[in-house]
């Protein structure tokens, strides 16, 4: 059986620099390579310092529907390990985010603290710990 591990994830966004600015600011982010997209709009993969890749493609052109996570085939959410939950979802908000729902503790599927925001295009980021 062949070996597979996940690359990146890719990333629709509506504003190309409010979202580069708020990646690489929040979730210490750098880019690793820029390129305009054959389709005209400018794109980027962000690396995390501590692993992890996001494609960011810009030129999005609606709101996300209310029921985006009730879509298939979507994806739900950009889930990141950080140190403190709290300090991640601060920062996070005082560069733009918006808060989504209560920072708390979790023990399903296993025990994390857990905090969320809508990014600039409104998609979610999870901040989460796990617990020991």
């Amino acid at each position: 059986m062949q070996t597979m591990k996940l690359d990146h994830l890719c990333v629709r966004v509506r504003d190309y620099e409010v979202s580069k600015k708020f990646y690489t600011e929040v979730l210490n982010a750098k880019v690793y390579t820029e390129w305009q997209h054959w389709k005209g709009f400018t794109a980027c993969f962000l690396t995390l310092n501590g692993g992890g890749t996001i494609e960011m493609l810009g030129s999005g052109k609606d709101e996300l529907r209310s029921d985006f996570e009730e879509v298939s085939g979507s994806y739900i959410h950009i889930a990141i390990e950080v140190e403190n939950v709290e300090e991640a979802v601060e920062k996070a908000i005082s560069l733009g985010a918006k808060p989504k729902g209560e920072i708390k503790d979790n023990e399903i599927p296993y025990p994390i603290h857990i905090g969320a925001v809508y990014g600039p295009s409104g998609e979610i980021i999870e901040f989460l710990k796990y617990k020991n």
